[in-house]
C-alpha cells in the first residue's frame, strides 16, 4: 500500500471507566491488555502510517507504547471527564498531531477485536467511495425499530409501539442499525468541521459478533465468549 494511501489512526480511551473499573487496559480473554488488541490488528493490516493513542492515563499509555503504538502526549483532564464528547477529544488530537487536512483519520475505541481484513477493507472503500463523508461502523439491530415494545413498570404489561407491525412477518420489515462503536474513518478536514458523526456518513456494516458495545460487566462477559468462539472457528 502506497503512503498516500495510508490512513492515520487515533485509539481514543481515558482512564476513568466506572461500569469496567480499567476497562481499557483489562486483561481480555487470552490476547492481553484489551487496548492491545486494536493496536496489533491495526498493525498487522498495515493501513496505518502511524498509530498514535490519546489518553489521559499513564497506565493506558504505558500498555499502548508496550503493544506499538505512539503516546506523543497525556490528554488535558479537561477533556476526560465524563461529559466529553468523542468529537472534542479527537478534533483536539488532531490539532496537537498537526494532521494535514486531506490525510484520512480512522479513529477506533480500545474495546474494539476487529480483524486486520477489517480496517483493511474499511480503508479502501473509504478511498473508492466518497471521502468527503464520515465511514461509520454499524450493525443490525436483528429487528425493526416497529417491532420493538415497551414494558409497563407497574403492571408488566407489553406496550407495543406498533401493534401492527407486531402482527408481520420479521423478513418483511426494512432491516434497523445501530452504532457498533469500533471505528469512524473521514479526513483530518472532515473531522474538525463535522458537528455529527451520522451528519455526513456512509456505513460500514459489521457482523453482530464484531460490534459487541462493550459497556458493562455482562457485555464483557458475552465479548470474551464471542471472541473465543470466533478464534475456535477460524482454527478449524
Amino acid at each position: 500500500m502506497k503512503p498516500e494511501e495510508k490512513c492515520v489512526a487515533l485509539i481514543i480511551g481515558r482512564g476513568g471507566s466506572k461500569r469496567i473499573p480499567k476497562k481499557n487496559i483489562r486483561l481480555f480473554a487470552t490476547e492481553g491488555p484489551m487496548i492491545g488488541v486494536p493496536i496489533r490488528a491495526l498493525r498487522s493490516s498495515g493501513i496505518a502510517s502511524e498509530i498514535f493513542v490519546d489518553t489521559d492515563s499513564k497506565e493506558i499509555a504505558h500498555e499502548a507504547e508496550t503493544a506499538g503504538a505512539q503516546v506523543p502526549y497525556l490528554r488535558d483532564s479537561k477533556l476526560a471527564d465524563d461529559q466529553t464528547t468523542t468529537l472534542e477529544v479527537v478534533k483536539s488530537a488532531i490539532r496537537k498531531l498537526e494532521i494535514p487536512a486531506t490525510q484520512a483519520v480512522v479513529v477506533v475505541y480500545p474495546a474494539s477485536y476487529l480483524t486486520p481484513e477489517h480496517y483493511v477493507e474499511a480503508l479502501k472503500r473509504f478511498n473508492l467511495t466518497d471521502r468527503s463523508k464520515m465511514l461509520v461502523s454499524v450493525c443490525s439491530v436483528g429487528v425493526s425499530p416497529n417491532r420493538l415494545f415497551g414494558i409497563n413498570d407497574v403492571t408488566n404489561d407489553i406496550e407495543p409501539a406498533d401493534l401492527s407491525a407486531l402482527e408481520g412477518r420479521t423478513q418483511d420489515t426494512r432491516p434497523a442499525y445501530r452504532d457498533a462503536g469500533k471505528l469512524y474513518m473521514a479526513t483530518s478536514m472532515h473531522w474538525l468541521q463535522t458537528g455529527n458523526v451520522f451528519e455526513s456518513a456512509q456505513a460500514f456494516v459489521l457482523p453482530p459478533a464484531f460490534g459487541i458495545d462493550i459497556d458493562t460487566p455482562d457485555d464483557w462477559i458475552f465479548a470474551e465468549a464471542t471472541w473465543r468462539g470466533l478464534n475456535l472457528t477460524n482454527t478449524r
